[in-house]
């Protein structure tokens, strides 16, 4: 009789370990990204995009939250993204739509 209440709680145990890793798994293919640095750029049709380098292919990320403060023409920025749902603006060419996050400004 023991040895099932103990086996029943490390069983227990197990599983509730086992979710937890699960969950974290989740928030990591959610597509957070790492740090990116590159430049905003005028853009006809989106206003400002960010101009960097993924996977050695330069991209135009139209970020549906960029602030004020980094709508200006070849202001170096840093940052992390995750991808959007967003549809892009008419006649915008971005290559993808994110959602800009920890963004600062690079000297």
């Amino acid at each position: 009789m023991k040895s099932i209440l103990i086996f029943s709680i490390v069983l227990a145990m197990v599983g509730c370990a086992s979710r937890k890793m699960a969950n974290q798994n989740q928030t990591d293919a959610a597509g957070v990204t790492a740090k990116y640095q590159g430049k905003i750029v005028e853009s006809e049709g989106c206003g400002y995009v960010i101009q960097t380098t993924i996977d050695g292919a330069v991209v135009s990320l139209y970020a549906v939250n960029l602030s004020d403060e980094f709508k200006k023409a070849n202001m170096k920025v840093q940052f992390d993204f995750i991808d959007s749902r967003a549809m892009l603006p008419e006649n915008c060419n971005a290559t993808k739509v994110v959602v800009a996050e920890n963004m600062s400004k690079l000297k």
